[in-house]
């Protein structure tokens, strides 16, 4: 998630984005067992039976204007991230949270031709024994 060197409309202070996540990051590592976030699923799958086929971080960059389905992704994502992150963010960017999910709020992710998507994730492939 992230805006063209020139957009259009910029909204919210600089850090948005990197506050962002590290405030669904820390809900995230709240909610789940001490040390989820840093398995080591390869050596997990092992020990379940698995043989690892592939495993590897997959990602993507779409530049700005972004279609219907990357804003709609990115849309989604905020909406749950609205959900995960309200205790973790001040008052102005819970704000600016609020409208880019707020399909009335000119500044909404679905109204705009200024967002670029950078997401990566991580991909294991196995079979078991």
């Amino acid at each position: 998630l992230g805006y063209d060197p020139q957009p259009r409309l910029i909204v919210g202070r600089a850090g948005f984005v990197e506050r962002l996540n590290n405030a669904v990051t820390v809900a995230l590592e709240e909610h789940l067992p001490p040390g989820a976030m840093s398995l080591d699923w390869p050596a997990l799958l092992a020990e379940a039976g698995f043989e690892l086929l592939d495993h590897r971080k997959l990602a993507m960059h779409l530049p700005a204007p972004l279609d219907d389905a990357a804003r709609q992704l990115v849309f989604r994502e905020l909406q749950t991230s609205a959900h995960r992150a309200p205790g973790y963010l001040d008052d102005a960017d819970l704000e600016l949270l609020a409208a880019l999910v707020d399909v009335n709020d000119p500044r909404c992710i679905l109204h705009r031709d200024d967002l670029t998507l950078a997401i990566s994730r991580t991909f294991l492939l196995g079979r078991r024994r």
